[in-house]
């Protein structure tokens, strides 16, 4: 199964699956090979459990040491709630009010440091001073990315 992905949608609102059919997803038939090892899978419910109490503990410690880090440098957040990411407020970073033309001059010093944190604007966002950090990525990635921060 390696490299091969999958997904579901549950909803009982006809509205959520007309947009996201029209807009996000283009669906065909899994491969029975797939649906068969999927379906082994997802019936154990005990592997299940203990697979989301993991991705859980996992990610609320990833989002803490993030957390730290931007503490640590006087940086101000969203905290999260759900999510695999963090919005952070990179406002002291700025030489002057934040404008989407110095945050794009952030983004890029922080790629020739080979630390991937967009900012906003690609996301649809409106605020250039917030960048998105992603914390749902191995431990040891995460720690390297903070330490070259």
């Amino acid at each position: 199964m390696s490299g091969s992905r999958c997904a579901a949608l549950h909803s009982k609102n006809p509205a959520v699956h007309a947009a996201y059919c029209k807009d996000v997803a283009f669906f065909h038939m899994v491969p029975g090979i797939m649906q068969m090892k999927i379906f082994n899978m997802l019936r154990d419910e005990t592997w299940v459990d203990n697979y989301l109490e993991e991705s859980r503990r996992r990610l609320k410690n990833h989002a803490a040491i993030v957390m730290s880090c931007l503490d640590k440098l006087g940086l101000s957040y969203i905290t999260p709630s759900g999510t695999l990411f963090i919005w952070a407020d990179f406002t002291p970073v700025f030489r002057s009010d934040p404008s989407e033309e110095e945050a794009k001059h952030i983004f890029y010093k922080m790629i020739e440091n080979k630390v991937y944190i967009p900012c906003n604007k690609g996301f649809s966002g409106d605020n250039p001073r917030y960048f998105r950090i992603v914390y749902a990525v191995p431990e040891n990635y995460l720690t390297k990315a903070i330490e070259t921060v």
